[in-house]
């Protein structure tokens, strides 16, 4: 139960943020190209910090998916996956793994 509602969770929130993700960078690559082609102008510049935007953007909404998906394993699994030592319960402490 608790699987498909967090599956359609992330479809509504994020789309298929893998897909988004290479659309960005196909945009992006695509105003390049053309910027290479025909030059540099006012517009292909505006045209070029908003791809670069709009891919940071879907990496940051990548990075919280993948998170949130280690979240869900560990709490699921437990302590299987991380073999736990003084260096790593502290990463897991200050990235708030465990409280």
């Amino acid at each position: 139960m608790l699987k498909v509602n967090l599956k359609n969770w992330n479809k509504d929130v994020f789309g298929n943020i893998h897909q988004v993700v290479r659309d960005a960078e196909e945009k992006l690559h695509d105003i390049q190209h053309q910027i290479q082609t025909s030059g540099y102008s006012e517009t292909n510049i505006q045209h070029e910090k908003l791809a670069h935007k709009n891919l940071e953007e879907a990496f940051n909404k990548e990075e919280i998916f993948w998170q949130g998906k280690y979240k869900v394993k560990w709490h699921l699994e437990g302590d299987r996956n991380v073999g736990v030592s003084p260096n790593n319960q502290f990463i897991l402490i200050e990235f708030g793994f465990v409280s």
